[in-house]
């Protein structure tokens, strides 16, 4: 494709570009997060929130630069490596041991499933589980037999040194028997002196038990063999912080030795002697008596003095009282039934009064119709 410029005759379009942009440098500023909370503080609030604070570097790790920018970090395998440029002799075969074990753990899980693993994966190389086996035992035989003693590296056996000069013994019997002895062979015995340096080990030793004089007299000055033993209550200079943090312990007793200046103490013998005077006016305000005090005192004494005997009669008294409530509520309740007893009693006298009435007028009723009838009766005979 060609394009409609006047100089162009069929060639292929060209841009010209600026150099690629540089990598990213500038990451921001972290405070412009959302998670990030800015609180509007000045100088004089600041320095009050912080004044007398400190940090304690004992559970701080400041080893980690405040830089900004992309981490490249090390991955397992190069770390593997940096580890193992300091590795020593046996920390080299603990680590083989190790790698051995965790193989050999691997054959023994590939071993019972090694029939699922052959018919899911048809393609890849069958692995013998038994080959396997075989060859991680014998390299466990193979690092057991490593010496681990580095202080005899460089040695020989006394026994494979005794076999190796029976060799050479027997061997210059033979030459002297008539064989021909080469050109380029020794005609010697050959010995090899083995130097072990006893003299650096003694030293070192003996270094290292002064160090750990010193260390075991600092410790005991710090108290961290109470903090060892598990002792509740540090001593030394642990018991000046809560923190035990050597360097609050320094701080507090600069602090304590600070206050044995001579100002510290003129002023604290000032404030001593202020006090010593206003505690003696005190107590002489005290023994000065206050006859009407004394007077009302002795008083209340008394009544509550005579009020003692009536003390112990008050429960029996509460008693009685509240019986005799219950016994008054009682009789009320008995007069005014005995009330509602006589105004029913005089109503059926009055009823009983009227009944009689009745009842004589019924007979006097019934005796005149008694006669009526009679006459009645014997008139009717005579008809």
């Amino acid at each position: 494709m060609s394009s409609s410029l006047e100089n162009s005759q069929g060639e292929p379009d060209v841009f010209e570009t600026d150099d690629p942009p540089p990598p990213k440098s500038d990451f921001g500023d972290d405070t412009s997060s959302a998670s990030v909370e800015k609180l509007p503080a000045g100088y004089t609030t600041a320095y009050g929130c912080f004044a007398g604070k400190s940090v304690t570097p004992r559970f701080v790790d400041f080893s980690d630069p405040g830089s900004h920018g992309l981490r490249a970090e090390l991955s397992d395998y190069e770390k593997l490596l940096l580890a193992r440029e300091d590795e020593s002799m046996s920390d080299r075969v603990e680590r083989l041991k190790l790698e051995v074990a965790e193989l050999q753990q691997e054959v023994a899980t590939l071993k019972t499933t090694a029939a699922t693993s052959s018919s899911s994966d048809p393609g890849q190389p069958k692995l013998d589980p038994v080959q396997l086996q075989a060859e991680v035992a014998a390299l466990q035989k193979q690092l057991s037999t490593v010496s681990l003693d580095v202080s005899a590296q460089g040695s020989l056996d006394r026994s494979k040194t005794a076999r190796y000069l029976l060799e050479q013994a027997d061997r210059l019997k033979k030459v002297d028997g008539g064989e021909k002895r080469s050109e380029g062979q020794s005609q010697g015995i050959t010995y090899e002196l083995y130097c072990r340096d006893s003299g650096s080990q003694t030293s070192a030793s003996g270094e290292l038990a002064d160090v750990a004089k010193r260390l075991s007299v600092l410790e005991e000055a710090v108290g961290a063999d109470e903090l060892k033993t598990g002792n509740v209550i540090p001593k030394g200079l642990l018991a000046y912080t809560p923190t035990n943090d050597l360097m609050s312990a320094v701080m507090g007793l600069h602090a304590r030795v600070a206050l044995l200046d001579q100002g510290q103490i003129i002023d604290a013998d000032t404030k001593l002697k202020l006090l010593l005077n206003t505690l003696h006016k005190v107590k002489e305000h005290k023994a000065q008596p206050d006859d009407e005090r004394s007077k009302k005192i002795d008083e209340l004494y008394s009544l509550v003095k005579k009020w003692d005997s009536i003390r112990d009669l008050l429960p029996n008294l509460i008693d009685r009282l509240v019986t005799l409530k219950d016994l008054h509520e009682r009789g009320a309740t008995l007069v005014n039934s005995m009330s509602d007893l006589e105004v029913s009693q005089k109503s059926i006298k009055a009823e009983l009064a009227g009944l009689n009435e009745a009842m004589k007028l019924a007979q006097s009723s019934f005796a005149e119709n008694l006669t009526t009838i009679q006459a009645n009766f014997a008139a009717l005979e005579k008809k």
